[in-house]
């Protein structure tokens, strides 16, 4: 539901000489995987292409991964597969992931500073630390959090190049720039060192949809700020039209929540879901496994957390955000459309082959379907077993008993096994 993401992975050009075997290839597998979403053989797909590709047995695919920690290693893999190939010169996950920040230290006495640039592809906004006092209530108030200043006093002073001793300073972060696409993770997970137990926080976080980045360009003095309306939910559930306008008024740095990761559960394990504003309807679904449901937009209030969540049992599995997706609005942009994806015939000659092999597998699944076997053992004293197969038809079984079954095809016995203590006997009669 990332269209820029989808359009560019689709015009990436697969070359084995480059890329090495298709099973290992991420970036083909996930060609191959939004080929068949978009151009669907069955209701749901599977994803062993993909997760073999990440080198992942068949165990590890049933282990909970860190949202976070595998859309890092993804575009890792993706950046150096594209920069292998020749026709693939710009790096279209860096435009549209990364920002920018400058971590700044000033000194107190001359105003001397320091700078130091690093570059994100995600932001961790923590809902609680309780060793720096921190308790944020809202996903703007954890922004605030994030660039407000730290006091470098006492035994932390700073020791200034210009005064050439050490003062006192203030340290704090600046961003420079936010990318097209903006990944927020809320630190809902932390490891309690007084009862050395990994422990989650299900405390309510509003965030809104529609989110003003222009004012955290500015310096944290300099920032109008409303606590009060950045816990509001009717605020935070607005999307109106002259919103978006009023903040564009002030820079281009506005943008909408698209995705919303879910996790269910405790600290120690759980399952992930998502609810994502479609870019073909404008509508929000919920993406649970093998589900999709429409949901109205009001129902994401219900995952902001918990009031008063410490009164809540830590065992108990509660539904909350967890990583948010937002996308710069631009104005006069074209937006993309599914028929925008342009899936060459190399792909398409590549899942050919395969898709025929996926629609045999299902006929032969189906046809197994229609069946029901069963064992019994007729006397306990021996390990005499017979196996049989029941038709169904339609919905329900033949109305047929297994005497009866026994009875009328009772010369098509088989014996199987010879052996002197065990023999088993298979009931090779009509289906």
């Amino acid at each position: 539901m990332t269209p820029e993401f989808r359009y560019e992975i689709f015009k990436w050009d697969y070359n084995q000489d480059l890329n090495g075997s298709q099973e290992d290839c991420i970036p083909l597998q996930l060609q191959k995987l939004f080929y068949r979403l978009q151009e669907p053989l069955r209701k749901v797909e599977e994803t062993k292409g993909l997760t073999k590709s990440f080198q992942w047995s068949s165990n590890e695919v049933y282990v909970q991964q860190d949202i976070q920690e595998l859309c890092r290693v993804l575009f890792e893999a993706i950046e150096l597969s594209f920069s292998l190939s020749d026709n693939n010169e710009n790096n279209f996950v860096k435009k549209l992931y990364q920002g920018k920040t400058q971590s700044i230290i000033r000194c107190c006495e001359c105003g001397y500073k320091s700078f130091n640039n690093d570059t994100f592809m995600d932001l961790s906004l923590p809902i609680m630390n309780m060793f720096e006092g921190i308790y944020n209530k809202s996903l703007e108030m954890a922004f605030m959090n994030f660039i407000k200043p730290e006091s470098l006093d006492g035994d932390n002073k700073y020791f200034c190049e210009k005064c050439n001793k050490k003062v006192k300073a203030e340290k704090y972060t600046s961003f420079e720039y936010f990318p097209k696409i903006l990944f927020l993770q809320l630190g809902r997970f932390y490891y309690d060192f007084a009862t050395e137990q990994r422990e989650k926080i299900n405390d309510r976080v509003p965030f809104p949809l529609i989110l003003n980045c222009n004012k955290y360009l500015k310096e944290y003095k300099d920032i109008k700020y409303n606590e009060s309306e950045s816990e509001n939910e009717e605020y935070c559930l607005n999307d109106a039209e002259e919103i978006i306008n009023n903040y564009i008024k002030e820079g281009n740095n506005v943008y909408e929540l698209f995705s919303i990761v879910i996790h269910s559960g405790t600290a120690n394990g759980g399952h992930y879901y998502a609810y994502i504003k479609s870019f073909e309807d404008g509508d929000w679904y919920c993406f649970n496994d093998g589900n999709v449901s429409y949901i109205d937009k009001n129902e994401i209030k219900d995952i902001f957390g918990e009031k008063n969540s410490e009164k809540i049992n830590k065992y108990k599995s509660t539904n909350t955000a967890y990583y948010l997706s937002y996308r710069k609005i631009e104005k006069g942009e074209k937006k993309l459309t599914i028929k925008d994806m342009v899936i060459s015939d190399k792909l398409k000659e590549l899942c050919k082959e395969e898709n025929e092999v996926i629609i045999e597998n299902e006929k032969i699944e189906e046809e197994k379907r229609k069946f029901i076997k069963m064992g019994v053992n007729p006397n306990k004293e021996y390990t005499f077993n017979i196996y049989f197969e029941i038709q169904k038809n339609g919905n329900e079984l033949k109305n047929e008993s297994l005497n009866d079954k026994i009875e009328n095809n009772s010369d098509e016995f088989e014996e199987e096994n010879n052996d002197c203590e065990s023999k088993s006997i298979k009931l090779l009669g009509k289906k």
